[in-house]
């Protein structure tokens, strides 16, 4: 649990980083009354793009929550999010649209192959 929890910080945190987000001294925390700040937002975003890349879990077949939170090693709240993402993605059919995406799978290509649910 503490391991995957360091994971998902790890990648929040290189989402501020990548995203150009500024370092102020200050802790943006979850508070009550209002929603996150966008940067928090965002770095939420990266880190479950990076823990959970689309075109590999596409190429796995994956679809529940329980998968996505056991192949990803991520908390089942985040595996609702990217659970819930991945349903429209998988309605629209938008997978390796981009060069970078498909450059991106095949660099999964033998981990799907080893890994694919039967």
């Amino acid at each position: 649990m503490y391991a995957m929890r360091r994971r998902v910080a790890i990648a929040h945190e290189l989402g501020h980083i990548f995203l150009g987000h500024e370092l102020t001294a200050g802790i943006y925390g979850h508070t009550f009354n209002s929603r996150k700040p966008k940067a928090e937002e965002q770095a939420d975003a990266f880190a479950a793009r990076l823990l959970c890349l689309a075109c590999v879990l596409r190429g796995l077949d994956i679809h529940t929550v329980a998968d996505i939170e056991k192949v990803c090693i991520i908390s089942i709240a985040e595996a609702k999010k990217r659970a819930e993402r991945m349903k429209l993605l998988y309605e629209r059919q938008k997978f390796l649209t981009s060069p970078l995406e498909r450059k991106l799978f095949e660099q999964f290509s033998n981990y799907i192959s080893e890994n694919k649910i039967k």
